[in-house]
């Protein structure tokens, strides 16, 4: 009968340990979840990304000669990007 097995008392304490396991691993991850929900950025934020982009100098025919800035971003649609 499988029930035997929980009269063993080292069974029984692998099982009340497992379930002790089980439960602070449960609130450990609520807590985290309670504690980081709070600093996150609103979902807003991310529909209305702008990216930094540099300031590119250029000739009068359209050469680059120059650019500004600390990132250097090229947006691309996602049609652009090779599969």
């Amino acid at each position: 009968m499988p029930w035997d097995t929980f009269a063993n008392p080292v069974v029984s304490r692998r099982w009340r340990l497992f379930g002790l396991a089980v439960a602070l691993a449960t609130v450990a991850v609520a807590v985290m979840l309670v504690l980081f929900a709070a600093q996150l950025p609103d979902t807003s934020s991310l529909t209305h990304y702008q990216p930094k982009q540099p300031l590119r100098v250029l000739t009068a025919d359209g050469v680059e000669i120059g650019g500004f800035g600390a990132e250097r971003r090229v947006v691309q649609r996602i049609d652009q990007i090779p599969s």
